[in-house]
């Protein structure tokens, strides 16, 4: 692991097409002569202790495919010349001390990888995000973004991967998202959104995380949720303003592992069905609800809930749950760590 300083002289090597210096303890800044390599296709200085600000002369690479300045901790506003990457697919400014506004990336037409989370970005998420026609994945949580999402978005026939989590958006959940139909991963969480989640896009197969917790959204759960999600790994609304019945079509999303719907205002009998397909289930946090049950009749969902193995988390607290516990409680997994019947 070098503990030294990136050469200026480092400059001179006008030929060199990749340069890879990640995973090392370098100190210092990147030279400005970093920009006679123009050769360069892959520049890689992640996870090193580099300060300092981001040199304007980074934008002469205009051959430049691969940029990865990740956990870093450069300061001040992505340059401007960035954007004059053309060539660019992968960039990747992750976990640094960042500010100012989005950089104009509107020419990178090339751009799949678009990761600067973790930073301290301010403004809005700029609309012609959704003219990157390339894009697979962008991941800008924990900044400070405001304003809407922008429903060009749903332009991106090839994204896999939307985290926005953290910032400070607000507005609704853009209808458009329906149409992602290669969307692998939406984390919009821990942000100020509203209104209700179009069904389209609980049609979207290949989904596999939905965490929109912690938002102010609303609206009930369209009834064949689960129905069309057979990759469904993590269900996380919690903390939000849903109200409705949990479809008992949500028990269809077999390889299901986190089921986190707490905090809500979600009412009537819990799906006998949950536990019967999902043998993966790892959490099912339902607490803090308006969950109705009377008789021993309206807790048989535990008896389907005893072939979930894996169950480490059973929270049903703080709902309208009446009666004895059935003696089957005793059968569930021996991993359970944490179960919560209080009322």
């Amino acid at each position: 692991r070098l503990q030294l300083e990136i050469p200026h002289q480092l400059g001179s090597l006008k030929n060199l097409q990749v340069l890879r210096l990640g995973y090392n303890t370098l100190i210092g800044s990147i030279p400005s002569t970093i920009g006679n390599l123009v050769n360069l296709e892959l520049f890689d200085v992640g996870a090193n202790n580099l300060t300092g600000q981001i040199p304007l002369e980074i934008g002469k690479l205009r051959g430049l495919q691969w940029l990865n300045l990740k956990l870093n901790q450069f300061v001040g506003s992505i340059p401007s010349t960035v954007g004059n990457l053309s060539a660019l697919t992968h960039l990747n400014m992750f976990s640094n001390k960042l500010t100012g506004g989005f950089p104009p990336l509107q020419s990178l037409l090339s751009l799949n990888y678009l990761v600067l989370g973790e930073n301290n970005l301010t403004g809005i998420v700029p609309s012609w995000l959704g003219n990157l026609s390339s894009l697979k994945i962008i991941d800008l949580q924990k900044n400070r973004l405001v304003g809407h999402i922008p429903e060009s978005l749903g332009n991106l026939k090839l994204l896999t991967v939307l985290s926005l989590s953290f910032n400070k958006l607000v507005g609704c959940i853009p209808n458009s998202l329906g149409n992602l139909h290669t969307l692998i991963e939406v984390d919009i969480d821990n942000n100020e959104l509203e209104g209700s989640v179009a069904p389209s896009i609980f049609n979207i197969s290949s989904l596999e995380i939905f965490n929109v917790q912690s938002n102010h959204l609303n609206g009930s759960f369209p009834h064949d949720l689960g129905s069309k999600l057979p990759k469904l790994e993590l269900f996380l609304v919690d903390d939000n303003r849903f109200h409705g019945e949990i479809p008992p079509a949500l028990c269809n999303t077999s390889v299901i592992q986190w089921i986190q719907m707490s905090q809500n205002f979600l009412s009537g009998m819990i799906p006998h069905c949950f536990g019967i397909q999902q043998k993966n289930l790892l959490v099912l946090n339902l607490a803090q609800n308006q969950l109705e049950g009377t008789n021993n009749s309206d807790w048989s969902f535990l008896s389907s809930l005893t072939n979930c193995s894996h169950l480490k988390l059973l929270d049903l607290s703080r709902n309208k749950l009446h009666g004895e516990l059935p003696d089957l409680i005793g059968n569930f997994s021996r991993n359970l760590f944490h179960l919560n019947v209080e009322m």
